[in-house]
């Protein structure tokens, strides 16, 4: 099998972020060809996505690839990407940089630039790099990263667009609703968002995301009991979905179950030692 195709299975679970079945699959590959570079960094971008926060795995994976081939450019850009998330920036320019020199798709390395901005550095470069990302690539995934990066610049209207226009590109992706209602509950446009998360739940009623974005706009509309019980549903769906978590350690204090909370902020930074929010919360209930 050709890196091609190990870069389009890799877009068709990343498509849905389908990051565990993108984690089974490259596992197996690795299996089946030990020695072929781009499987192995591919496994560790699916690594990464998958947990979230244990990124040793994936940087492992990542350098196993480049000792099989120096010149695998899927691994430089999933490198990079991680790298950025670790706020390591000058290693993840490094790495853009030898992406770039081995010969990465414009695509990837727009991903990769607007991902290390968005991480590491310049919000509004971030999205200059997505809206390159859209024209490349003009579908539902490169809108959504589009609207992410506006989400974190505060451009609710702009990241409202983007899902809106995600949603008419790919009618049947679950995530662009998700993301619409996201930037409708910043709107504070409640009743529009609980609508966009009624459509996302007929697609795909199972997205960690969907439940995590309903316990938000259930706990800003002061439906407690509704907050804790779609919390709840993300942990089952995603135990390793750090935010609901302490979501759910926050609605367990503020009731007065204090055991439980504290276990839950355990948890949290458990997955996230840097959580300042959780860990301030600990300390707030000693």
């Amino acid at each position: 099998m050709s890196p091609d195709h190990f870069r389009e299975e890799a877009r068709r679970f990343a498509r849905r972020d389908r990051w565990t079945a993108g984690r089974i699959y490259f596992e197996e590959a690795v299996r089946l060809r030990p020695t072929f570079a781009d499987a192995r960094a591919y496994l560790g971008f699916f690594c990464v996505k998958e947990s979230r926060f244990d990124t040793a795995r994936g940087l492992a994976e990542f350098s196993a690839a480049l000792e099989l081939d120096p010149t695998c450019a899927a691994a430089y850009v999933y490198r990079a990407i991680t790298l950025g998330s670790l706020l390591r920036r000058a290693e993840a320019d490094a790495a853009l940089a030898a992406a770039e020199k081995f010969g990465a798709p414009p695509a990837d390395l727009a991903l990769a630039r607007g991902s290390v901005e968005l991480e590491a550095g310049s919000v509004e470069k971030a999205v200059v790099h997505f809206q390159a990302l859209v024209e490349l690539e003009k579908d539902a995934t490169s809108l959504l990263l589009l609207a992410q990066a506006h989400l974190q610049a505060g451009r609710r209207e702009e990241a409202l667009s983007c899902a809106r226009q995600a949603f008419a590109a790919e009618p049947d992706d679950f995530r662009a609703p998700v993301y619409g209602a996201i930037a409708l509950a910043y709107l504070e446009r409640f009743e529009e968002a609980r609508a966009e998360l009624n459509r996302a739940s007929e697609l795909d009623a199972d997205y960690a995301l969907l439940h995590h974005t309903r316990a938000y706009v259930a706990l800003k509309t002061c439906s407690l009991k509704e907050a804790e019980e779609h919390a709840r549903a993300c942990l089952r769906c995603d135990p390793h979905y750090v935010t609901s978590r302490k979501l759910l350690a926050d609605l367990c204090a503020a009731s007065g179950r204090v055991e439980e909370a504290r276990a839950h902020y355990q948890t949290a930074l458990l997955l996230f030692p840097d959580y300042t929010e959780a860990r301030e919360a600990l300390q707030r209930l000693s």
